[in-house]
């Protein structure tokens, strides 16, 4: 996803504009995995959007998956944790480009406060 930073604010907030494809999960964990620091100002349906994935519906946690351990999944599961959110990382549901990296960002995601469980572990429980 491709973004133009339009506003930077004396705050060190700055206002991003960018084009997501409508009911894209990638860029939907994004904006969630920037808990309650990220605003969207526009569109409305995008606002409503995340307020029914999250807040209307008692979103507490999330289970991750993806493609690059030390990069997308270490930020998302660092701003879901900051955010106060649930993490559970599905350790055989991630990679990375240095898969010897994995195992010393596993041990990050518990420093942080991350579950990590295997996909197996979690079906069972769901199943149970």
């Amino acid at each position: 996803m491709k973004g133009k930073i339009v506003e930077e604010r004396e705050n060190g907030d700055f206002v991003i504009v960018t084009r997501g494809i409508e009911n894209d999960r990638m860029w939907l964990s994004m904006l969630l995995g920037f808990g309650d620091s990220v605003k969207v100002l526009e569109p409305q349906e995008v606002i409503d959007m995340l307020m029914e994935k999250t807040l209307n519906n008692g979103v507490d946690d999330f289970y991750i998956a993806g493609a690059d351990a030390a990069a997308c999944v270490k930020s998302t599961c660092f701003n879901l944790r900051k955010a106060k959110y649930g993490v559970t990382v599905l350790s055989d549901c991630i990679t990375s480009y240095d898969k010897r990296k994995i195992d010393e960002m596993l041990l990050y995601y518990e420093s942080k406060g991350c579950k990590i469980i295997s996909l197996d572990t979690l079906l069972s429980s769901v199943d149970a």
